[in-house]
């Protein structure tokens, strides 16, 4: 959350890159099996750029197969201390592989071996993995809802495989993998309808609103006594917050994302809510409005959020969620809980100012 001296949100976690989706596809590895032949390994479906997977620390996207131009599966990976990166990947019968791997071991490949999973010591799994290459272990799951969840939600994910026992936590997994069946799911669909849609794009520029853009929209809202925080203060976080800004004892924040193929607002707004979740140790109590269409590419929601970092420190936030032509766009104002209807009323003024603007594109698009 944001603090009252507005110079930090919440808590910070550190970003490291991940080699560790081209390390699994290297190894010929697809979700639905353990390895297949080296003509027949996966690309980046970079044609469904919507689909790249950036969310708390965790990185992937969707995948076609070379040969066949048919979906393959999604992935996301995230590098951890010890050299130790995770894999999660997902195919569209929902068969789940995890994957491990460190540039430090030195299996044989195609060494075969017993795996043991537990989360939290809960919920546990024993299964028979696979070393497709010397730094990586693949352990699959097949179609496995309650591991899945109990990842979403647990603490710490403890493994035993032949090359190491080690612990990871499981921060950033509520998100990460929720947007892992996302992509699953569209994936399957739009490539489905479209095969061509494997074929790589050329990347493309997503602009993204300016300060002085977002200035002229919060004075239209009537925002008083509307202070910016210095961009550079920003904090760096899972928030991932282009602006903040300060009116009185309130608390603004603007997230912007480039927006997925199709419109879909909702899925973007839970994933969002599993972010803030997060920041919110104590209290969390979420509740998210109905998406509204306007036109056939643009697309509204509003959302509330009662968080709690301590049981002394309860605070509200409103929030606004839009869909352009570029990109998922979040404002949202945070007060304390006794304020909630001051924070309300300047989320619902600026959300009637950028759909004063929205509405015009609309009534402008070409029919069909």
């Amino acid at each position: 959350m944001i603090d009252r001296t507005c110079a930090s949100v919440g808590i910070s976690l550190a970003r490291r890159a991940g080699r560790a989706v081209a390390v699994l596809l290297a190894s010929g590895l697809m979700a639905g099996g353990l390895a297949l032949p080296a003509a027949a390994q996966d690309q980046p479906a970079e044609g469904i750029e919507a689909l790249a997977i950036d969310v708390q620390g965790w990185t992937g996207g969707a995948f076609g197969r070379e040969d066949t131009r048919e979906f393959s599966h999604c992935a996301v990976s995230r590098e951890f201390d010890d050299d130790i990166t995770m894999i999660v990947s997902m195919n569209s019968e929902l068969a789940t592989n995890i994957a491990f791997g460190n540039p430090n071991w030195t299996l044989e490949p195609q060494e075969e071996g017993a795996a043991r999973l537990s989360v939290d010591g809960t919920v546990v799994r024993q299964r028979g993995g696979l070393a497709p290459n010397a730094n990586v272990f693949v352990v699959p799951l097949g179609p496995d809802d309650e591991m899945i969840e109990a990842m979403r939600r647990g603490n710490t994910l403890s493994v035993d495989i032949p090359p190491a026992s080690f612990q990871i936590p499981l921060t950033g997994t509520a998100a990460s993998l929720r947007e892992l069946r996302d992509c699953v799911e569209t994936a399957s669909r739009l490539i489905g309808e479209n095969p061509e849609l494997v074929e790589p794009a050329q990347p493309r520029e997503v602009p993204a609103m300016s300060m002085e853009a977002l200035a002229n929209i919060l004075e239209a809202a009537g925002i008083p006594d509307l202070q910016f925080l210095a961009p550079e203060r920003v904090p760096d976080n899972d928030m991932q917050l282009r602006f903040v800004w300060r009116s009185g004892p309130m608390i603004g924040g603007l997230h912007q994302s480039p927006r997925r193929s199709g419109v879909e607002v909702s899925a973007f707004a839970r994933t969002y809510m599993d972010i803030m979740q997060s920041f919110c140790p104590g209290r969390f109590e979420p509740e998210i409005g109905p998406v509204e269409l306007l036109g056939e590419s643009y697309g509204f929601a509003t959302a509330t959020l009662v968080c709690g970092e301590s049981e002394d420190e309860v605070n509200f936030l409103a929030f606004f969620i839009a869909l352009d032509d570029f990109n998922y766009s979040v404002f949202f104002h945070q007060v304390p809980l006794p304020l909630a209807d001051d924070a309300i009323a300047a989320t619902e003024a600026v959300q009637t100012v950028v759909l004063s603007l929205a509405r015009p594109a609309t009534d402008e698009a070409p029919a069909d």
